[in-house]
């Protein structure tokens, strides 16, 4: 079979320095969105995550923390029960599609989880067994 030079689709083509948009990529550590912060001003925050290193047993473990407080639990999870009940009182829920969860921690919603009897230390503890990376210091400070 004969292969087309004119191609755009070829993989030889491909170019990995740039995205699917044709957008330049940054370098690791470097890509950051805006986002309203706090404060309610927009904010560059760091939105790569590809330096989180997955824990041997990952697999077993329904839960993505990030070091901004976004959480992510895998609705497909053994788990999943469980870790929806903990994290409903721990976080807010942001976003619930089919397969995977997405939930925030913020000073209210752990404000509420420590108002109904869970324990600083807890949180971050359970969390940590549920994640499928370690705990930034980030969110153990939050």
């Amino acid at each position: 079979a004969e292969q087309l030079d004119d191609d755009p689709d070829a993989l030889e083509d491909f170019d990995d320095d740039y995205d699917v948009l044709g957008k330049p990529r940054r370098l690791k550590g470097t890509k950051t969105c805006k986002s309203q912060g706090q404060s309610g001003v927009m904010e560059e925050v760091d939105r790569n995550f590809t330096f989180l290193q997955l824990k041997p047993d990952h697999h077993n473990r329904p839960l993505w923390v990030t070091p901004d407080g976004r959480i992510f639990l895998e609705t497909f999870s053994p788990i999943y029960k469980q870790a929806y009940d903990f994290l409903i009182a721990i976080s807010e829920p942001v976003c619930r599609p089919e397969s995977v969860h997405e939930y925030q921690l913020t000073p209210h919603s752990l404000y509420a989880a420590v108002s109904v009897g869970l324990e600083t230390e807890t949180i971050i503890n359970v969390l940590n067994r549920l994640s499928k990376v370690a705990l930034g210091e980030e969110v153990k400070q939050f």
